[in-house]
């Protein structure tokens, strides 16, 4: 079924639905918001249902396309799915034009700021042949196993685009099993956490329903990922008290 004028979420639009948010600087960032001091939480854990149990080894072919280490970058999806001969097969990219591969990201795509949402993403076109594209978005930092933050499926296997905020045609649980983009939010005393976006194209349509767990979708994708992109974000939190306390001249007023 066609979709109405400005909805078509793998074509190429001027303005996304969102744009009234954005400003100057790198299109497609959102506008700031009032930032929100959060109470502190807990670390985000890889749920153990989704645990994959395979050898935390990160392959050489993928050392080089990832901003850093940790201890979960041998569990990442794409250390799973792909291979050295898929990865950037035929110039398949993942790119945003919000930050760039290894830049961190804008807080209005975090926990840290209200009305929060999903990073635009560009992708080139992928391999001939591929039937339709997946992306796992996982927080390699984490832990031993990687934190799920955005399982989305059902994206036409051609070049395209997701805009900022823009709803995914069909969207899996996160670690929080929530059917949604999980804003980061990597405790404050941690160094930057990296958010890795993971792009897959496949040579079958998928046939999951929305809501399907990360363990499903990888699954489902086995033996059939013709070619893959990485894009990696970083994000660390501020001190909740930064900025505050300090006097201005008109306090002496």
């Amino acid at each position: 079924m066609g979709r109405a004028e400005g909805e078509n979420w793998h074509g190429f639009r001027g303005e996304s639905a969102l744009s009234g948010r954005q400003s100057g600087g790198k299109p497609g960032i959102c506008a700031p918001a009032p930032s929100r001091a959060p109470a502190d939480r807990p670390r985000l854990p890889g749920s153990k249902q989704q645990e994959f149990h395979v050898p935390n080894t990160v392959p050489s072919w993928l050392s080089g396309a990832l901003k850093g280490t940790g201890p979960g970058d041998g569990r990442l999806t794409v250390a799973r799915l792909a291979d050295e001969r898929t990865l950037g097969r035929g110039g398949f990219a993942l790119t945003s034009p919000a930050f760039g591969d290894g830049e961190a990201l804008d807080p209005c795509f975090t926990a840290d700021e209200e009305d929060a949402v999903a990073p635009p993403l560009e992708w080139s076109a992928p391999p001939p042949g591929t039937q339709e594209l997946a992306l796992v978005v996982e927080d390699a930092d984490a832990g031993e196993e990687p934190a799920c933050h955005w399982l989305v499926w059902g994206l036409a296997g051609q070049r395209g685009k997701l805009l900022e905020g823009e709803v995914p045609p069909r969207v899996g649980k996160n670690a929080h099993r929530n059917s949604e983009w999980l804003l980061p939010e990597p405790p404050p005393e941690d160094e930057a956490h990296r958010y890795v976006f993971q792009l897959f194209a496949l040579d079958l349509p998928l046939t999951l329903m929305p809501g399907a767990s990360r363990e499903d979708l990888v699954k489902t994708m086995e033996n059939h990922v013709v070619a893959a992109a990485v894009l990696t974000g970083k994000y660390k939190r501020q001190p909740e008290d930064a900025g505050e306390g300090a006097w201005d001249e008109d306090d002496f007023v």
